[in-house]
């Protein structure tokens, strides 16, 4: 297993026998082999919206990859997985048999693949709104008018 210095590129990683180990860098990856009741563990940095990119994922049955989301999360796509190419089906397999897993703060966690918006990308994370800059005046326009005819109205109440 080689990760590059710097760069944060890797050609593959691949564990075998039971080998464990555990990540907190954004990491780009070729290729993941995952056999023999291995376990790599990635976790989000505190704050990140991103996180550890995939070209080629293979876990056999007995291994798993699993993935910690921060608590925090910012306006957009906030992902710590993201592969390749259309792979929802294949990644929806290996959250199906319990081969990916996710924990964290984030409560609505699922597969996205958007390539309009995020490119020839699958990603598992969430997607928070960005309101609209025009939103928060119309709002409070809104609010402003709900208190004009709340106050007319108790003023004819009670004159």
């Amino acid at each position: 297993m080689a990760f590059g210095v710097g760069d944060n590129v890797s050609n593959t990683v691949s564990l075998r026998d039971g080998a464990k180990i555990n990540s907190s860098v954004d990491l780009d990856i070729a290729n993941v082999d995952l056999r023999g009741f291995s376990v790599f563990t990635f976790t989000q940095v505190a704050g990140g919206t991103d996180g550890l990119s995939i070209d080629r994922l293979f876990i056999d049955e007995t291994s798993r990859l699993d993935l910690q989301f921060d608590s925090s999360q910012e306006a957009g796509l906030d992902w710590a997985l993201r592969l390749s190419g259309n792979k929802e089906t294949d990644l929806q397999a290996f959250l199906d048999d319990d081969l990916v897993r996710f924990s964290g703060g984030i409560s609505s966690i699922g597969i996205i693949y958007d390539i309009a918006s995020y490119g020839d990308y699958t990603y598992l994370g969430a997607v928070s709104a960005v309101p609209l800059p025009g939103t928060f005046p119309m709002m409070m326009l809104g609010l402003s008018v709900l208190v004009f005819f709340t106050r007319r109205k108790s003023v004819r109440l009670n004159g």
